[in-house]
């Protein structure tokens, strides 16, 4: 059995963040709480961006593949975000 999308996003995000799909099935919004930023993760992409937006899979992105990629998509999209408002 596998777990849903937002499920999984909402146990790997910090407590507190918010989760909300986007416009399309596989983006998700991902925000620490009100004028604090947001960052958008594509599941089908398997990429992330800072802001709302459709993300784009850079040459010097990270590649996230294996059996935890999309736990290690969220924790590195909210990482990124976490730099970027520091």
């Amino acid at each position: 059995m596998t777990m849903d999308d937002q499920t999984l996003i909402q146990r790997a995000v910090p407590a507190g963040w918010q989760v909300e799909p986007y416009f399309r099935p596989g983006l998700w919004i991902l925000s620490p709480g009100s004028h604090q930023g947001f960052v958008t993760i594509d599941m089908k992409k398997r990429c992330f961006g800072l802001g709302i937006c459709q993300p784009r899979q850079g040459s010097d992105a990270p590649v996230f593949a294996g059996r935890n990629w999309k736990v290690e998509l969220v924790v590195s999209a909210v990482a990124a975000h976490q730099a970027a408002m520091a």
